[in-house]
């Protein structure tokens, strides 16, 4: 598809790094029920099957991590994002999910906990 388009990897010390120093944003483009089972605290989920460029908008000039389970699909929206000018340099976490738990990063698991807001307004 894009084979041609060179992409850059980071390894899981830089990513984390470039994340402590709130210098990057992580999106994981696992699906949902991977996301489920694990997943890295500060990371934004945005599965690859209904991703769409407009979610990272605002990131154009910023850092982007991308993380997956292995590597493959990051690599492969990291290219497409770059071959269609969607971002100038996104990097791929490197061994992505799998290579963070064998680091010894921290991972939460289980589902997310939902979080609800309470709404005020009207009488009572």
């Amino acid at each position: 598809m894009f084979m041609n388009v060179p992409t850059r990897e980071v390894d899981v010390r830089k990513a984390k790094e470039l994340m402590d120093a709130g210098e990057a944003s992580m999106i994981d483009i696992r699906e949902t029920a991977e996301w489920d089972q694990e997943r890295l605290p500060g990371a934004t989920l945005m599965p690859l099957s209904t991703f769409t460029p407009a979610q990272i908008a605002g990131a154009a000039d910023r850092n982007l991590l991308i993380l997956c389970r292995s590597g493959r699909r990051a690599h492969m929206l990291a290219q497409a994002l770059q071959a269609q000018g969607h971002h100038r340099n996104p990097l791929v976490v490197a061994g992505g999910i799998l290579a963070w738990r064998a680091a010894g990063y921290p991972l939460e698991e289980g589902p997310p906990t939902p979080s609800f807001s309470v709404i005020r307004g009207g009488r009572g």
